[in-house]
C-alpha cells in the first residue's frame, strides 16, 4: 500500500531522475582537466577515501557532463574474456565447476546469486582467444545451466545549462538569481532543470497554505525511509552537499587485471560522473548551500563500479579500453547489494550499445539482477542514452526499467 508518507517522496524521486538523463551540469565555463591521481590502482576498490581537491558542485557536473569518454561511439561492447556461467547452487556443482574452469586455464572472478530463480552466476576469466572453446566445455558439465558472455557499460552524461516555483529552497543555487521562471540566466547560475520539471512545486506540499486540498507533508521535502541507490563511478562523499545528505551505505565491486573482484566500502570518485548524479537526486535541501537534490532528504547507497580512468578515457572510442568501462558482473553484485539492504530505488545512468530483443537485456547476468529487483518491488531507473538515436540501449530497455531522456533549457 502506498500512503501519503510515501507518495510524496517518490514523485520526488521520478523527477529527480528523470532530470538526468544520464547525467547534468550547469552553464559555467568548464574546469581545466588535470589527471586524476589513481587510488588503490586502476582496477581495485580504493582504501580510504581520498579527496581529489573539493571542488564546487558546478566543477563536478562540468566535468561530468563534458568529458567526451561519457559518450563514445557504438561500437562491441563485450568483454573478450569475460565469461558469466550460470548454475544451480549446489556444493558439488560448484566444486566441479571450479575444476572445469581450471581445466580450461580460466579463474573464478567473482559469485552473484540469485535467490528468486534458484541459481547462481560465477564469473570466469579466460583467455580472448580461448574463450568459444572455454565455453561449450563449461556448457557440457552438469549442473551448468547456461554459459553467456559479459558486456562493459560506459556512462551517459548529457551537458547541463537553467525554472520556478511556490517554494523556493534556501539553498543557493536552486534559488538563483530569484526571478522566475527559469531563476537562471547566461550569466547566473541556477537549477533551471529542476525548476522545468516544477520541483519547487512538489516541495511545496511542505508547506502550509500550499493553495491545495492536500494537509502538509515534511515528506515533499524528501523522507530518509526512501533509499536511492546510485550505481557509478562512485561519489565525492566530502563534498558539502552531499556530505550533508543522509548516506546509509557505501559499498565498491571492481573486478581487476588480476582476474578477481576487489570490493570495499570506500567509493572514492576518481571521475566526477557519479558524484554528479548523486548531487542531482540527493544533495542536501534546504541547508543554506550549494545545490538542491530533486529527491529531497532522500537516503543515498552510494556504489562504485567503475575503475580508476587515464587518459585514454578522454578520447572517443568505438570500443573503450577496460578502464573506461564498468562490466555487467559488477554491476549484477551492485544491484543485488542494494536489493539486499533495502534500496527502494535503483539509478543507473549508464548503458551498453547493444539494444534489447522483446524487452530483454542481451547480458543475462544484467537481465537477472535487474529483474531480481523489479521483482522485489525496487524501482530501477536507467538513462536511454546520449546518442540521440530512436533506439534505448540496455539497461534502460529491459522490461519493467524506467527509461529517461534529458533536453536543454530551449528543447
Amino acid at each position: 500500500m502506498v500512503g501519503p508518507s510515501r507518495t510524496a517522496p517518490l514523485l520526488v524521486l521520478t523527477l529527480a531522475l528523470s532530470a538526468c538523463g544520464g547525467g547534468s551540469g550547469s552553464t559555467g565555463t568548464p574546469p581545466t582537466a588535470t589527471p586524476s591521481p589513481v587510488v588503490g590502482g586502476a582496477f581495485t576498490c580504493p582504501t580510504s577515501e581520498t579527496t581529489f581537491g573539493l571542488r564546487t558542485a558546478s566543477a563536478v557536473a562540468d566535468s561530468a557532463g563534458r568529458r567526451p569518454h561519457h559518450a563514445p561511439a557504438p561500437g562491441p561492447d563485450v568483454d573478450p574474456s569475460l565469461l558469466a556461467v550460470t548454475y544451480d547452487p549446489r556444493a558439488s556443482v560448484s566444486e566441479a565447476l571450479d575444476a572445469k574452469i581450471s581445466a580450461v586455464h580460466g579463474n573464478r572472478v567473482s559469485d552473484i546469486a540469485f535467490d528468486r530463480s534458484g541459481s547462481a552466476t560465477r564469473g570466469v576469466f579466460v583467455d580472448a582467444s580461448n574463450r568459444d572453446a572455454a565455453a561449450a566445455a563449461l556448457r557440457l558439465l552438469p549442473g551448468v545451466r547456461d554459459v553467456s558472455v559479459v558486456h562493459r557499460l560506459h556512462t551517459l552524461s548529457t551537458n547541463r545549462p537553467d525554472l520556478v516555483g511556490p517554494f523556493i529552497t534556501n539553498d543557493v543555487i536552486f534559488a538563483g538569481n530569484g526571478v522566475a521562471p527559469l531563476y537562471q540566466t547566461a550569466a547566473t547560475e541556477g537549477q533551471w532543470d529542476m525548476h522545468v520539471i516544477g520541483l519547487e512545486h512538489a516541495f511545496d506540499y511542505s508547506q502550509p497554505g500550499n493553495g491545495s486540498s492536500v494537509p502538509v507533508n515534511a515528506n515533499a521535502l524528501g523522507s530518509t525511509n526512501i533509499k536511492l541507490a546510485v550505481i557509478d563511478t562512485g561519489s565525492d562523499v566530502t563534498h558539502s552537499d552531499l556530505a550533508a545528505a543522509n548516506i546509509v551505505r557505501t559499498q565498491c565491486y571492481i573486478t581487476g587485471t588480476n582476474h578477481a573482484q576487489s570490493t570495499g566500502t570506500f567509493v572514492t570518485d576518481p571521475d566526477g560522473h557519479g558524484t554528479n548524479v548523486a548531487g542531482i537526486a540527493g544533495d542536501a535541501v534546504n541547508n543554506n548551500f550549494g545545490y538542491a537534490g530533486a529527491g529531497g532528504n532522500i537516503s543515498l547507497m552510494l556504489y562504485r563500479v567503475f575503475p580508476t580512468p587515464d587518459s585514454s578515457c578522454s578520447t572517443k572510442s568505438a570500443n573503450p579500453p577496460p578502464q573506461c568501462s564498468t562490466n555487467t558482473l559488477d554491476v549484477a553484485s551492485a544491484i543485488n547489494d542494494a536489493v539486499a539492504n533495502g534500496a527502494n530505488v535503483i539509478n543507473l545512468s549508464f548503458g551498453g550499445d547493444t539494444a534489447c530483443t522483446n524487452g530483454q537485456d542481451p547480458d543475462q547476468t544484467e537481465g537477472k539482477a535487474i529483474a531480481g529487483a523489479i521483482a522485489a518491488n525496487v524501482i530501477v531507473v536507467a538513462a536511454s542514452g546520449n546518442s540521440g538515436t530512436p533506439s534505448v540501449g540496455a539497461p534502460a530497455c529491459d522490461t519493467g526499467v524506467i527509461a529517461v531522456g534529458a533536453t536543454g533549457w530551449n528543447d
